[in-house]
């Protein structure tokens, strides 16, 4: 429909002619520029030009303009961002005289029952958009687990190398909150000694029995995971030492220390690890320690909260676990524990009993009633005296992490470049 100006200056024209060939011009009429010709009589006015979108699976919404996209892409990173603060701010914002009671925090807390719809929508949100394989070469698979996957991969654009963790099919219809705790408490955990969170992505699972290309062949969405890439887990390393020799205590005592600041951060940050063990540390050739497996976290408002229906791997719990009691933050000191031992006798105690799964229980009632386990060779005193502050039957006897850091046995241990040399000879034999 021509505008009012244009309907105007007709009118004007013809009354006079001459007059209004002088005045018009094409910004007096809403067109752009200076001179107007009688062909700009046809051109539309306001016109509106609509875009054809559509939301892909996998892709997300695809068919935008390429000046569109990066915005798109930034706008979506902003609402993950804000979404995940607004779920931090509601699990600080306690009233104080609820703050020393037993509080949920997440819907997966005994007080409330999970609600798996809600858990996928929220990996859904915090996933970010487009195709995993479109920005990451995922190659082999250098680790498989009862929750998971993990594949070595390369970032496309920059040819970095990631580490990629699936999680299993099996368990996302029913307990995606273990994923979504893994994806938040990494999201939320920058530190030297946890390791680093990349990015998380919802596609179909990798097909890893495919061809090179890892074909995708399994029709449903699972989280994945991209993370740093770290060479080993701290029990290869242990496998590689043990075969032929043992773990010197100088080492033993610098991945103590490491594990110790690392774990003092989380329980800062109000989060318990509940599964410490030397498959969910990993290590680096330049002597980085890092804790890592976040599935079975849980989270607490106050350092003496007790949280109930608690679980673990068997050998690494805690005798309270065991008994079926209430956990704190100080299960996860016990586990520590044990896992030092690990780190000075090869193994985890009672290891040997675990020959069946009708021996479990012998195993469970041992750890529930009798004393507690000390590493089987000679360690020195100021060593012993840290297994007496994480090792105690009776949770309020073992010290936080912050007091153990404290004591003289780990005052003095390597440096990180000691460390890392040693670390370069153990791997070097494993060639």
């Amino acid at each position: 429909m021509p505008s009012k100006s244009l309907i105007a200056w007709c009118a004007n024209a013809l009354r006079s002619p001459k007059a209004t060939e002088k005045s018009l011009t094409r910004n007096s009429v809403g067109l752009p520029g200076s001179a107007f010709t009688s062909a700009d009589i046809d051109l539309p006015i306001k016109a509106v030009q609509t875009m054809h979108c559509e939301v892909h699976p996998t892709k997300g919404l695809i068919g935008l303009p390429k000046e569109w996209k990066a915005s798109w892409e930034t706008l979506q990173k902003k609402q993950q961002k804000a979404e995940l603060d607004l779920i931090h701010r509601k699990t600080r914002k306690f009233p104080q005289n609820t703050m020393r009671k037993d509080m949920p925090i997440y819907r997966r807390f005994f007080k409330c029952e999970p609600n798996a719809k809600h858990d996928l929508a929220a990996l859904e949100v915090l996933s970010e958009p487009g195709a995993l394989d479109s920005k990451y070469d995922i190659q082999q698979m250098i680790g498989n687990g009862g929750f998971g996957k993990v594949f070595h991969a390369t970032e496309r654009r920059n040819g970095r190398a990631v580490a990629i963790k699936q999680c299993n099919p099996c368990f996302i219809s029913k307990t995606p909150h273990l994923y979504l705790n893994e994806l938040i408490a990494l999201k939320f955990c920058k530190h030297r000694n946890i390791v680093s969170f990349i990015a998380s992505y919802m596609a179909t699972p990798v097909d890893d029995k495919a061809d090179d290309k890892c074909k995708i062949v399994i029709p449903i969405r699972v989280p994945f995971i991209v993370m740093e890439l770290m060479e080993e887990s701290l029990s290869k390393i242990l496998r590689l030492v043990y075969a032929t020799s043992c773990l010197p205590e100088p080492m033993a005592r610098y991945i103590m220390r490491e594990l110790l600041t690392g774990l003092a951060f989380l329980h800062g940050k109000g989060i318990l690890h509940l599964d410490l063990k030397s498959d969910n540390v990993l290590v680096s050739r330049n002597g980085e320690v890092k804790i890592a497996d976040f599935g079975l976290s849980r989270r607490f408002t106050h350092r003496e909260q007790k949280l109930h229906l608690c679980t673990g791997t068997a050998l690494w719990m805690s005798p309270e676990m065991h008994r079926g009691q209430p956990c704190t933050y100080r299960t996860d000191i016990w586990s520590l524990g044990i896992l030092f031992i690990e780190l000075l006798d090869g193994k985890p105690p009672y290891l040997a009993l675990l020959t069946s799964a009708e021996q479990k229980n012998l195993v469970e009632n041992t750890i529930a009633t009798a004393p507690p386990a000390r590493p089987q060779r000679p360690v020195s005193p100021e060593l012993a005296d840290v297994f007496e502050v994480t090792l105690c039957k009776q949770p309020e006897k073992r010290r936080p992490c912050s007091a153990i850091l404290e004591m003289p046995a780990l005052q003095r241990t390597p440096t990180m470049e000691e460390f890392s040399g040693y670390i370069r000879t153990v791997l070097e034999k494993k060639k």
